[in-house]
């Protein structure tokens, strides 16, 4: 052993890259399962093939001396090389970038090329140093480069841009050691240069696999929770989710005082459509009104199936006199929906209200109800409006012009929004 590196005697640069073999097999393994179990997450089959592109390339090097050489030098680090270049692909997937995916490849393949000229050309080992060197830290770069850009918002991120930085930079320094100090007198001795490589790079890989796990770990976590707040057979959120939304709106109108009305949506006689046509129907009855009222909502509205064929629509800086016009919007797009639906005779009985600064989920939605049996009272397929007494009345919605028109609607459409006074309706 060198003696002048007392620090790097500890290290054995056969066992360090035992490690990491490891450490790449399990990450390759690890990858690959969840690939396997949740194809759905962005970049995991990218991340899979760099662990085991990695593996591969690092198990050719260590058996140096016992496969041929150019076997040792230039496909194990082409695949290194691809290994950081899937890892950048697995990035590009993830967060959705529009980044040229082919600079980390064309990076990997040109090294390869001027290694290979290094090894079959010109046995010269310094240049090949150099070039891995160079070409590490070009890749890394690019990595960090691409997580800085989407690091906005994401302290994670940036941690991990912060981190890949940094070992591309360390990573330089051998390119300035090496033509000083020379090409090692033999592979794998301890020495300042190998060791210091070995044990960069076992840091490195075990680091890059734990920061990729949380990452996916965390859209995994995400996915999950949609999926627990969507109604799957309307697509739509499910009663959780949206009272998820709703409360969440509330606590900002607190903050802010801005308006928040929300609607409850009750498809009508839904019972004698199931009992009549089928099921069948009744559930392409509850996605056809699902997905005609969603098309026309801004993206900060929520809708969501709130139980049985009763949806609940939440609008956010929207007073009760702007939801009376989405209301009328919604009622003449389920009124053509319905002319292209096999005849199936769908309308919306409608209740609405208006937030108020401090008041509770459970009281608003008491009030909308009320507004919707009052829709319901009053003859069905037109919306109600319940205020609290301290929301003035709205002004009357100004006429909205929409094509296909239904040729006979019902007798409560020509009234189709008229508030109701609270008081009026608890004294009944």
């Amino acid at each position: 052993m060198d003696s002048g590196v007392p620090i790097l005697a500890w290290f054995d640069n056969r066992t360090l890259l035992a490690c990491q073999l490891v450490v790449l097999f399990v990450y390759a393994l690890t990858f690959t399962g969840m690939r396997r179990m949740h194809p759905q997450l962005r970049g995991t089959r990218s991340i899979a093939l760099g662990f085991t592109s990695g593996f591969i390339g690092t198990f050719l090097l260590a058996a140096r001396g016992t496969i041929p050489l150019w076997i040792s030098v230039i496909v194990a680090n082409f695949l290194i090389f691809a290994a950081m270049a899937f890892f950048y692909n697995a990035l590009l997937r993830f967060f959705r970038s529009s980044s040229p995916p082919y600079i980390a490849w064309i990076a990997a393949a040109a090294a390869a090329s001027c290694m290979a000229y290094y090894t079959l050309g010109q046995d010269r080992i310094v240049p090949r140093i150099l070039i891995a060197c160079v070409t590490m830290a070009l890749l890394r770069g690019i990595l960090s480069v691409e997580l800085f850009r989407q690091s906005t918002g994401r302290p994670f991120i940036r941690f991990f841009a912060i981190l890949t930085a940094t070992e591309a930079v360390i990573g330089l320094n051998r390119v300035f050691l090496a033509p000083i100090l020379g090409a090692p007198a033999k592979f794998l001795t301890t020495d300042s240069i190998q060791t210091t490589t070995l044990v960069l790079n076992l840091i490195f890989s075990s680091v890059l696999g734990v920061l990729f796990l949380l990452t996916l770990c965390g859209e995994l976590l995400a996915i999950v929770q949609a999926e627990n707040e969507t109604d799957s057979l309307s697509g739509t959120f499910n009663r959780r989710g949206i009272e998820a939304k709703l409360a969440a709106e509330l606590k900002r109108i607190d903050r802010s005082g801005q308006r928040l009305s929300i609607a409850l949506l009750d498809i009508d006689h839904f019972k004698s459509i199931n009992d009549t046509i089928g099921h069948a129907a009744g559930d392409d009855a509850l996605r056809g009104v699902a997905d005609t009222v969603t098309s026309g909502l801004r993206a900060y509205d929520s809708f969501g199936r709130y139980g049985g064929d009763e949806f609940l629509l939440v609008l956010p800086q929207t007073t009760s006199a702007d939801a009376t016009v989405v209301t009328e919007r919604i009622h003449h797009a389920i009124d053509a929906f319905s002319l292209f639906s096999d005849g199936l005779p769908i309308t919306l009985s409608i209740g609405l209200t208006q937030a108020v600064q401090g008041e509770f989920a459970t009281d608003l939605l008491a009030r909308a109800d009320r507004a919707l049996y009052e829709a319901k009272r009053s003859g069905r397929n037109c919306t109600r409006i319940v205020l609290s007494e301290s929301v003035p009345e709205p002004e009357a919605a100004a006429p909205v012009q929409v094509p296909l028109p239904r040729a006979t609607p019902s007798a409560c459409r020509s009234g189709s929004h008229r508030t109701v006074g609270e008081r009026d309706l608890i004294s009944r």
